[in-house]
């Protein structure tokens, strides 16, 4: 709203009173000079109780208010005083003639969409204080879950390992479904008591220096017979980095890549997976905004690309891949862990102001990428 324009046309009084929005004008010492029918209207008081009186007095925050909207150049909701007493919240926009120092305010009667928002407001941080109270109780409970599930895992693998002498056939056809049950139950509990403790910011994490590429190399060794059994041609490639060296939480960067990597040989087929990590393009940097002014910032960070030519997302799945309570009949059926493992990576990436993009399209596969700032940023 144009307030000077108001002002300065030549029907000012009838546009001025048949403005929509209340209007003040008001002295530099924060007094009210002039006002029209639609402040009488919101406030309730005459122009005559109202001219000459401190705008303070119908306004919480005065010309302390005033000064803030004018600096910032933003509206403001403040609480009014009105002569009913009825509760009442006006939004405040002013503007300032630099030459006369004298403030035009516009008032808008908003107290039924402040109250609701207020509602909702309240509403929502109870049910947060719900879920952060029902998550802190699982966190504290799920080794009770977890170390019962394992033991199953456990003692049926060490049965077919022959502790206990030879197993007949079908004796070890049904104990391998109970470790092969087992083992995936526990990826699915681990992962979902994981995201639970992200949800409500349990996890402390703990920076420290460490050789990045060294703890990539372990965690690679781990999958690769697994990717190999299962007919995918496993490389990976980690000397683009300029720096081997970082600072980070470890077990947070162990856990994020051995989920990454156990979400994808468990959902992967025949083809090929090629994991490579490097320095990111500056001008990647700067589209998504993160701190890099020029070549020698981009050393700062990693980028990762991990592509599976064997798995193909579609669209509704990319929409909700970091949902994990999203159902949809026409979303092949994953289990507990999956639908949970990249919601963990993303929240993981996210604490340490890092990012992650998927992009999938049919007969090329889907690729994982993300960045990762390689020391803590506040």
């Amino acid at each position: 709203m144009n307030l000077m324009a108001l002002f300065n046309s030549p029907k000012k009084d009838d546009y001025f009173n048949s403005h929509p929005d209340g209007v003040f004008v008001i002295a530099p010492d924060g007094k009210i000079l002039d006002l029209n029918l639609k402040i009488v209207e919101i406030f309730g008081f005459s122009r005559f109780d109202m001219i000459g009186q401190f705008f303070s007095q119908y306004v919480q925050g005065g010309s302390t208010l005033l000064n803030k909207i004018v600096a910032q150049g933003k509206p403001s909701v403040s609480k009014a005083t009105v002569a009913s007493n009825d509760e009442k919240y006006v939004e405040v926009s002013a503007f300032q003639n630099k030459e006369t120092q004298k403030v035009y305010v516009a008032i808008r009667d908003v107290t039924q969409s402040y109250k609701m928002q207020n509602l909702v407001n309240g509403e929502f941080e109870i049910a947060k204080k719900i879920i952060d109270e029902k998550n802190t109780y699982l966190s504290h409970v799920s080794d009770e879950f977890i170390s019962g599930i394992e033991s199953i895992e456990g003692f049926s693998k060490a049965l077919l390992e022959g502790i206990g002498g030879p197993l007949a056939p079908k004796q070890a056809k049904y104990v391998s479904i109970i470790n092969k049950n087992s083992a995936d139950m526990q990826f699915d509990l681990e992962n979902m008591f994981k995201f639970f403790e992200l949800e409500s910011n349990l996890v402390e994490y703990d920076y420290k220096n460490f050789d990045f590429v060294n703890l990539l190399n372990g965690i690679v060794r781990k999958y690769e017979d697994r990717f190999k059994s299962k007919g995918l041609a496993f490389s990976h490639d980690f000397t683009g980095l300029a720096s081997r060296n970082c600072c980070l939480d470890q077990n947070v960067i162990e856990s994020l890549f051995t989920i990454l990597l156990e979400a994808l040989v468990r959902t992967s087929d025949v083809g090929t997976c090629t994991f490579y990590a490097g320095n990111p393009p500056l001008d990647f940097l700067q589209k998504y905004s993160f701190e890099a002014a020029s070549e020698e910032d981009v050393k700062n960070y990693a980028m990762f690309e991990l592509k599976d030519t064997s798995s193909f997302l579609t669209d509704e799945e990319l929409e909700n891949i970091y949902n994990p309570y999203y159902f949809s009949h026409t979303i092949p059926k994953k289990s507990v862990g999956v639908k949970f493992a990249f919601p963990i990576i993303r929240k993981y990436l996210k604490n340490m102001r890092g990012d992650m993009w998927i992009y999938s399209k049919a007969g090329q596969g889907t690729m994982y990428s993300f960045v990762i700032p390689l020391e803590k940023i506040v």
